[in-house]
């Protein structure tokens, strides 16, 4: 028989016999699945964690990128509100604020 094989056997041999032994190493046993299964809960967690970042980020992004349209929708709503106002043509105005015909008309 081979050696390792051997010593195991003698070990768990030994265990059984022995109560408190028993005891011991299934505590021991417990411990050791405790502790791989909390390394992959904390491991979880932090790909969780990371990807709820990344998340946020491209969320952050896309509001900047629709708060900067909007406001730049506002503004070029604002300019042409002016030049109608001050008897600007409206062919002119949609050249400038890239506004479209019906949209200026309307305001």
């Amino acid at each position: 028989m081979d050696t390792t094989i051997q010593k195991a056997q003698e070990k768990q041999d030994y265990i059984l016999r022995d109560e408190e032994a028993l005891h011991h190493y299934m505590m021991q046993q417990m411990a050791y699945w405790d502790n791989i299964s909390a390394n992959k809960y904390m491991e979880e967690i932090k790909k969780e964690a990371e990807k709820a970042q990344e998340e946020a980020k491209m969320a952050l992004t896309k509001g900047k990128a629709e708060g900067m349209k909007e406001g730049l929708e506002k503004s070029s709503m604002d300019i042409a509100r002016r030049m109608k106002a001050r008897g600007h043509p409206t062919d002119e105005i949609a050249e400038v604020t890239g506004l479209s015909r019906d949209v200026i008309e309307k305001l």
